[in-house]
């Protein structure tokens, strides 16, 4: 296994800023309308749902603006799982996103699809709503593991093995990186992700901007997109 030093990373470090893209998905307000009948009762419901999560860490913008960044710092990982720049039992968080929106859909794709293969009722029948929007990232010390002397590291962007990276970003952390950009393992077209370390790698100054809304229909072999009307097109599971 390749060993990256505290000294190769930190040389390796740079400035970063770049607007970046991430796929949520969109059912809390709609499960939540169907329990109430006006606008004032579901602000009620709302609120109440809010008082009963997480309190937002220190340093964490509490904006309405950013709500939808908060909350993989917000909350914490089940216990036995691990992500490809989060080690088990690491409760340090880390927020994933993609250099554009086509990466950004395909990540989000392959990991719900993931949930659902590991869940008990399997892929739902009705469409999976996803629901797109951008931010700008800026951090004075990132990590670019495209160029070198990381780039052509196989174990990087293997799908399943994910021990190089958890070594990377322990290490990474040491030397206060605060965003890590790596090639996505699942985009055919081999585009970019950033795994952002910190809360300050957020620009705060940039608000958010919304997005597509997208209809997912999951099958066994494929993934149906559609995106507003007569726009449809297939994601297949042989590409993820």
């Amino acid at each position: 296994m390749t060993v990256y030093s505290k000294e190769t990373i930190a040389n390796a470090s740079e400035f970063y800023v770049a607007l970046l893209h991430r796929f949520v998905e969109d059912q809390g307000a709609e499960a939540t309308h169907l329990l109430v009948d006006s606008v004032e009762d579901y602000d009620i419901l709302e609120a109440a749902i809010e008082e009963t999560k997480p309190e937002f860490p220190p340093g964490v913008s509490a904006s309405p603006e950013f709500y939808l960044l908060t909350a993989p710092f917000r909350y914490q990982k089940q216990k036995g799982q691990s992500t490809r720049f989060r080690p088990i039992g690491d409760e340090n968080h880390v927020l994933y996103a993609a250099e554009n929106a086509d990466t950004a859909l395909i990540e989000f794709v392959a990991y719900r699809r993931r949930f659902y293969l590991e869940s008990e009722f399997g892929f739902p029948t009705s469409a999976v709503m996803a629901f797109g929007f951008s931010f700008v990232a800026k951090h004075s010390k990132s990590l670019d593991l495209r160029k070198r002397p990381f780039v052509n590291n196989p174990k990087i962007v293997d799908r399943n093995d994910y021990s190089t990276c958890h070594e990377i970003v322990l290490t990474a952390r040491e030397c206060d990186i605060g965003i890590i950009l790596y090639e996505s393992a699942r985009d055919p077209a081999k585009g970019g992700n950033a795994a952002l370390l910190t809360w300050q790698a957020i620009h705060e100054d940039k608000k958010p901007t919304t997005g597509r809304v997208l209809r997912l229909f999951f099958k066994e072999d494929r993934i149906t997109v559609m995106h507003g009307v007569g726009k449809t097109y297939d994601i297949l599971v042989a590409d993820l």
